[in-house]
C-alpha cells in the first residue's frame, strides 16, 4: 500500500472598494530535494504554482525566489535581509511562501516544556539546530520590512508548534472596521497545527493539499465568499481551514493568525477588474451564494471573452444545468471532453465528464419532468447532532424554493405521506461543482419496498454538509415504485445506458440546498 508523503516541521471601505496601497510583491521558497531528509514531491511545484497565481493573475511582482539547492539557510536570510529589507516600502504589500520539510524542538526545562519550531534548508541536518532557521527569529525579521501588508504562508506539518508565542489570536472578521486595507497587518497561515502531519499531495495534481486548495480558491473565486469582488487574508484562511479539514484523506487544520506589528489591517486582493480570470471567478462565486442572476451575466460575459475555454464551457454547462435545457447540457459536457484537462482547470475532471455523458441521457426525461404537484410535504432538519435537529426555515433562493444551512452542520429529510395512497420517494442530487449523484434516502427497505403509506412520518437518512456552495436536491414521488430509481445503474459498468424511460405519474419538487461557510477555527 502506497504511504503518505508529508512535510516535517513542525481596507474595505464598503463592498467592492478598498484603500489602494503601492506595490505588491511575493516571494517564495520551495524545496523537494533535501541533502539529509526524505525528498518531497510538490513543494517546488506549490511555490511556482503560488508565484504564477499572484505574478500572472493578480499583477504581483516577482520580489525573490529559491528552489531546491539556492535554498540555503544563508540564502534564505538573504532574501529577507537583504533583498526584501531593500526592496520593500511603506504602502507596499508582500506574501512570502514556504513550502518545504521542518522541525521541532521541544526543551524541558525543570516541570516546563518550550516547544521551538525551525524551517529546514535543504543542506541542513534535521539534527542539528545550528543548521536550521528559527520561525520565532524569521518572523521578528520579517515582522519589522516596511510594508504596510505581510502575509506569510507555511506549507508544513506541524507548523502550529512552530509558531510559538510569535502568533497571536486572530480577532475575527466581526471586529473590522472601514479602513482595513490602511492598517498595517501581518498575518500568518500554516498547512497544519501542532501535532498534525501535512499531506503533500492532494486533489489538484501537482501540489500539497494546502496549497493546491489556496490556488483553487483564488484562481475559482472560491474564497470571495461574500461575492463582494475582493479577498481579504482571512476570507482566504477560512476557505482553506474549511476545505482542508473536510478533504477525506486529510488528518490536518490549517492555522490563522496575527505576529509582530499588526494592527487590525488586511491584505486584499481584487477580483474585480474585467479580465478574464477575474470575470470567471466572480462568476463561480457568484453561483456558489445561489445568486443566480450575477452569475448568468458573468457567465455571458465569460464566455464572450474567451468562447472555447474550458472555463467558459463550464459556466455554460452550469447555467444550461440550472435552466434544464438539456440539449444545451450535453453540447457543453460534449465539447469539454474534447479538451484535455489539467486539474484545476475546471471544478470537473476528464473523468467526471465521461460519467455525466453517460448519466445525462439516461436521466434526462426524469429530470426534464418540471416542479409540481408533489404531494409529500418534506421537512428539511438541521444540528450538529442527529439526535437534536430542528426544522430548518424554508424560503427562496434565486426565486426558487430554497433554504441556507451552515457547513459541519448533519441534516435530514422528514417526510409525510397526507395523501390516501402508499407514495414511492426519491432523491437526485446535482452537487455545488456539478456532478450527478443518487441518494438513497431510507435505511428502512420496507420504505423502498412498500413505500411511504398514507398519513405516515418518516425519518431520512442523516447527511453532512459538504463544501460551501449551492447543491439542487430534486425530489421524485411516484404512487407506484419506479425500480430505475430503487437500484439505479452505475456508470462503472462502463457502456451507454439505455434511456430511463416513461415518467407518467412521476412529480418533481427541487430545493435548492445552500452550504454556508462555518466561522473561523482560531488557535
Amino acid at each position: 500500500m502506497a504511504t503518505k508523503k508529508t512535510r516535517h516541521i513542525g481596507t474595505v471601505e464598503e463592498a467592492g472598494k478598498f484603500t489602494p496601497v503601492g506595490r505588491s510583491f511575493v516571494a517564495v521558497i520551495g524545496i523537494d530535494n533535501y541533502a539529509h531528509l526524505p525528498k518531497l514531491s510538490n513543494a517546488v511545484g506549490d511555490a511556482v504554482g503560488l508565484r504564477d497565481l499572484f505574478v500572472n493573475k493578480f499583477g504581483f511582482t516577482m520580489a525573490g525566489e529559491l528552489f531546491n539547492v539556492d535554498a540555503t539557510k544563508e540564502a534564505i536570510w538573504s532574501l529577507v535581509e537583504d533583498t526584501l529589507r531593500k526592496m520593500i516600502e511603506p504602502d507596499d504589500a508582500l506574501i512570502l511562501f514556504f513550502a518545504g520539510h521542518g522541525q521541532t524542538r521541544v526543551d524541558v526545562v525543570g516541570k516546563n516544556e518550550k516547544e521551538t519550531g525551525f524551517l529546514v534548508p535543504v543542506e541542513a541536518h534535521p539534527d542539528k539546530w545550528s543548521e536550521l532557521i528559527g520561525i520565532n527569529s524569521l518572523l521578528e525579521s520579517v515582522g519589522t520590512l516596511a510594508a504596510r501588508h505581510l502575509l506569510v504562508i507555511f506549507d508544513a506539518c506541524k507548523s502550529g508548534i512552530a509558531l510559538g508565542n510569535a502568533m497571536q489570536k486572530f480577532r475575527g472578521v466581526k471586529e473590522y472596521e472601514q479602513d482595513l486595507a490602511g492598517r498595517m497587518s501581518r498575518k500568518i497561515m500554516t498547512s497544519a497545527q501542532r501535532d498534525q502531519l501535512a499531506l503533500d499531495s492532494g486533489p489538484v495534481a501537482g501540489h500539497s493539499l494546502f496549497t493546491g486548495t489556496l490556488i483553487e480558491g483564488l484562481n475559482w473565486g472560491k474564497a470571495d465568499w461574500d461575492g463582494n469582488g475582493i479577498v481579504t487574508g482571512s476570507e482566504l484562511a477560512l476557505f482553506v481551514q474549511q476545505q482542508v479539514g473536510q478533504y477525506s484523506k486529510s488528518e490536518q487544520t490549517p492555522d490563522f493568525g496575527e505576529f509582530g506589528l499588526d494592527d487590525r489591517g488586511e491584505l486584499v486582493i481584487s477580483l474585480k477588474d474585467d479580465s478574464f480570470d477575474a470575470v470567471k471567478a466572480r462568476a463561480f462565486a457568484a453561483l456558489r451564494r445561489g445568486d443566480m442572476k450575477t452569475f448568468r451575466t458573468l457567465a455571458e460575459q465569460a464566455a464572450k471573452a474567451k468562447p472555447d475555454s474550458p472555463e467558459a464551457l463550464y459556466l455554460g454547462y452550469r447555467s444550461a444545468m440550472h435552466d434544464n435545457d438539456y440539449d444545451r447540457i450535453l453540447q457543453f459536457v460534449g465539447r469539454l471532453k474534447q479538451i484535455p484537462l489539467d486539474k484545476g482547470t475546471i471544478p470537473l475532471s476528464n473523468d467526471d465528464l465521461w460519467e455525466l455523458e453517460i448519466q445525462l441521457p439516461y436521466w434526462q426525461e426524469l429530470l426534464a419532468i418540471p416542479d409540481g404537484n408533489f404531494v409529500p410535504t418534506i421537512e428539511i432538519r438541521s444540528g450538529q447532532k442527529i439526535a437534536h435537529q430542528n426544522p430548518l426555515q424554508i424560503g427562496t433562493v434565486d426565486e426558487r424554493v430554497g433554504y441556507r444551512i451552515h457547513q459541519g452542520s448533519l441534516y435530514s429529510f422528514r417526510i409525510t405521506n397526507p395523501s390516501d395512497k402508499p407514495l414511492y420517494i426519491y432523491l437526485l442530487r446535482l452537487d455545488t461543482d456539478g456532478r450527478f449523484r443518487y441518494d438513497s434516502l431510507w435505511d428502512d427497505d420496507t420504505l423502498l419496498v412498500r413505500g411511504l403509506l398514507p398519513g405516515v412520518s418518516a425519518d431520512s437518512y442523516p447527511f453532512a454538509t459538504g463544501a460551501p456552495g449551492i447543491n439542487e436536491l430534486r425530489f421524485f414521488a411516484s404512487e407506484t415504485m419506479v425500480p430505475k430509481l430503487l437500484s439505479p445503474p452505475q456508470v462503472a459498468t462502463r457502456g451507454l445506458l439505455t434511456p430511463f424511460g416513461a415518467t407518467a405519474g412521476i412529480t418533481r419538487q427541487t430545493y435548492l440546498h445552500v452550504v454556508m461557510p462555518k466561522e473561523l477555527t482560531i488557535s
